[in-house]
């Protein structure tokens, strides 16, 4: 199945001329990239869907630390890419993605959003993930709050609570990819983004910090 170039999402760092058709993303194509246009298009390291899927089989291309095979594999936001001892993370630049190289700890780690919940017996809540994890917690963690996953271990090394001054990131409406604090969370969400004050929605944005 493909996609035809003129229906890509805008946050797709693609020039809206070139070849008419583009793969379709396993997931939600507004959350992420398929591994081809990262590959091929961005990185430069494939010529053609054909080379990109040569060096998928080899193995040594993962995501998160766990390998791919597929070349419409969606990588969203935050996840990172290991390339031949190299590791890249998937961000928001303006409104649109683009693909970071890191190192040190922030190539160990990314941060996922908690979209939603369930209370489960014996006080235990589980968590739903924006990127699809769920995690089992003993503390109570409010929906739109984020949380600090560690890829080699996938374990969550820290919650970063919804809260009065919290700094988030937008990834989707007309202020994507701009960043702000959160000034009040009470009957509605207000955050401020370059000194002006506007309502939002929790799924409108990330906490970042």
């Amino acid at each position: 199945m493909y996609l035809t170039r003129s229906h890509a999402p805008r946050k797709w760092p693609l020039p809206r001329k070139g070849t008419k058709y583009l793969v379709r993303p396993a997931g939600d194509r507004e959350r992420g990239l398929p591994l081809l246009i990262i590959i091929r298009d961005i990185l430069g390291l494939a010529q053609s869907k054909k080379e990109t899927q040569k060096l998928l089989n080899l193995g040594k291309i993962k995501v998160n630390y766990k390998p791919v095979k597929k070349v419409n594999y969606s990588i969203g936001l935050f996840d990172v890419l290991n390339l031949n001892g190299n590791n890249y993370k998937l961000v928001l630049e303006g409104k649109k993605f683009s693909i970071k190289e890191v190192k040190g700890d922030e190539s160990k780690e990314k941060i996922a959003r908690v979209d939603n919940k369930k209370i489960l017996k014996g006080e235990k809540t589980q968590i739903n993930l924006s990127d699809g994890r769920n995690y089992i917690m003993d503390k109570k963690v409010i929906v739109g709050s984020s949380v600090i996953i560690d890829l080699e271990k996938s374990k969550i090394k820290k919650v970063l609570p919804l809260k009065e001054g919290v700094k988030v990131l937008f990834i989707s409406g007309k202020h994507t990819g701009s960043e702000g604090k959160i000034k009040s969370i009470k009957e509605e969400i207000v955050a401020i983004v370059d000194e002006s004050e506007i309502k939002t929605k929790k799924d409108s944005f990330i906490v970042i910090k």
